[in-house]
């Protein structure tokens, strides 16, 4: 942020509100800090009419496409919140997040029309990131899994590659057998407890020495089953 830049309007402060591209891979992770505040909640309350707010929102986004990958925080001040939510750190799993350039960038929408400045300070020694304790969360945030899924493998028929997408909303045991078609199991490619999110594995009919034909791949996962139907094609 230039030191020239003038914040007037709700435009300005989401234009600048971002930070510089980052690289993060399915084994990174990242650490952040966020603080937003109220300084008299009395005032908030009797500044804000019935039906006004602010709301912050800090959102993780491809740095190329501008694709919301995960909200990490949002809070909304009314009259009937007006609590800080002060220092929160954050140690955030990229697993399933694939290769990508990434920004962090706070997004505020309000429907009043408030003032805009920018604060001197906005870093203190004392809120120094290695120092503190961290709640780990997803990078996916509140636009995380909300559902088992076992999805189409890709691609299909294959030869002798394949991948397998499935879905899951919570951590369980996850177990995924492959059957020909006759029923008879010919491989078991996972049984593994999972945390909640969205995975993909690869499949190598080569390796497990599989003949052309159609098999099917049944995943169970708490209580949720599901099978599809794949084709090998030599």
């Amino acid at each position: 942020m230039p030191d020239t830049a003038k914040v007037n309007s709700l435009e300005d402060a989401n234009y600048y509100l971002v930070s510089k591209p980052f690289t993060l891979n399915d084994n990174s992770e990242f650490y952040y800090m966020v603080r937003f505040g109220i300084s008299d909640s009395n005032a908030v309350k009797q500044a804000l009419s019935d039906n006004e707010f602010i709301n912050f929102r800090v959102e993780l986004i491809d740095a190329n496409t501008n694709e919301v990958l995960g909200v990490l925080n949002e809070v909304t001040y009314d009259q009937h919140n007006v609590s800080q939510y002060n220092e929160i750190y954050y140690q955030v799993n990229t697993n399933g997040i694939g290769n990508r350039e990434v920004r962090l960038r706070l997004v505020i929408t309000n429907n009043i029309d408030p003032y805009y400045a920018i604060s001197e300070k906005y870093f203190e020694e004392t809120s120094s990131l290695a120092k503190k304790k961290f709640e780990q969360i997803s990078f996916r945030g509140s636009l995380g899994v909300k559902e088992y899924a076992l999805y189409q493998n890709y691609p299909n028929p294959f030869n002798p590659m394949t991948k397998i997408r499935f879905s899951i909303k919570e951590t369980n045991p996850v177990m995924i057998k492959l059957y020909d078609i006759v029923g008879r199991q010919v491989a078991l490619i996972m049984n593994e407890v999972k945390d909640a999110g969205e995975y993909e594995i690869e499949l190598d009919a080569g390796r497990l020495g599989l003949s052309s034909g159609v098999y099917f791949y049944q995943m169970k996962a708490g209580e949720y089953t599901s099978i599809k139907k794949m084709i090998y094609l030599k």
